[in-house]
């Protein structure tokens, strides 16, 4: 299995990328496209692209893990914490890029695939912010959604 940045390098060579902030990982309109075939079954495609987008998050949690901890990840999901509004229903909350790491998320996002150009990401399989990003986008997702 190739690591996470080789997968997100042939998804950018293929032009098969999809920037980050067009995947919603706790929405189905993420998936808006996709439709059941006639026997109410999804393609097999749907699980493919679901595939891809968690591997871009994944090896980009894994990023942003390597540039600053895994404390400064854990203090950007809390910024994203959902917040009761005054009618009870719960609000989600973006996640405040900029505030906890300086740049936004396109950004971020632009520094990342640069150093993945340059192969300069240390996230391969085995790596120590390998399984740590993994876990890091389950977190983030259970967080978007509540």
């Amino acid at each position: 299995m190739a690591s996470l940045s080789v997968a997100v390098q042939d998804y950018l060579a293929s032009g098969a990328y999809v920037p980050l902030d067009e995947i919603d990982l706790g929405s189905v309109s993420s998936f808006r496209e996709v439709e059941p075939v006639g026997d109410g079954r999804w393609p097999p495609d749907c699980l493919t692209r679901g595939d891809q987008y968690y591997t871009q998050w994944a090896a980009f949690v894994g990023y942003l893990i390597e540039r600053e901890g895994w404390e400064r990840f854990l203090d950007l999901l809390a910024s994203a914490a959902p917040e009761a509004r005054a009618d009870g229903e719960i609000a989600p909350q973006a996640p405040d890029y900029e505030g906890m790491y300086g740049p936004s998320l396109d950004e971020l996002e632009a520094e990342w695939l640069a150093a993945l150009a340059s192969n300069q990401c240390g996230l391969g399989e085995g790596g120590p912010y390998f399984e740590a990003s993994l876990i890091g986008t389950v977190i983030f997702r259970d967080r978007m959604i509540g």
